[in-house]
């Protein structure tokens, strides 16, 4: 299979005029910085523009559960050693989160550090936080969104990347992934 990356503005996505995909994704809750539905029927329009009639567009945002607080609201940390022994720490989300439940937009809290790991302990060396904005979805949003571009309708959702897990699964459930075929 032969795979192609690119980093554009989804809601004005400017590639060479022949090009036309078979699949698409839009992973890793990148849709949710679509914060008015405008930029998500415009993103919806633009990828449409390099896709194929009956091709699939795969949106993967966060499960509609943490919009109602059904669970707990996922916040994730990673921790890798980096090749010069230095520890990379990232965590999105913290129980400190802003959330307008009108714009249904989230602010969550991103972490970044990197720290010294020797036999005296570990050294912060940097760290950083910024907020990043959100919008937190339904799934009849993200449908009606879909049907208000003209390009798109959905055909199934699930609630991870795994097929077998539901998306109204609440045990096993984690993320809302929407699977859209172009029209």
């Amino acid at each position: 299979m032969n795979t192609e990356y690119f980093q554009q503005d989804m809601r004005s996505l400017d590639l060479a005029a022949e090009k036309t995909f078979d699949l698409a994704f839009c992973a890793l809750g990148t849709f949710q910085h679509m914060l008015t539905n405008e930029d998500a029927v415009n993103c919806f329009k633009s990828t449409a523009k390099y896709m194929s009639t009956g091709s699939i567009l795969v949106v993967e945002v966060s499960h509609p559960q943490e919009l109602f607080n059904l669970g707990d609201v996922s916040a994730e940390e990673w921790v890798r050693e980096l090749e010069d022994g230095r520890i990379l720490s990232a965590q999105w989300g913290s129980p400190d989160d802003i959330f307008d439940p009108i714009t249904q937009v989230r602010e969550s809290n991103v972490a970044f550090s990197i720290e010294t790991a020797d036999s005296d302990g570990a050294e912060m060396l940097e760290s950083m936080v910024q907020v990043a904005y959100q919008r937190m979805f339904t799934a009849r949003e993200i449908d009606a969104l879909a049907m208000a571009s003209g390009a798109f309708k959905v055909v199934e959702f699930f609630g991870s990347m795994e097929t077998e897990v539901p998306v109204g699964d609440v045990e096993n459930a984690y993320r809302m992934v929407a699977i859209l075929q172009r029209s």
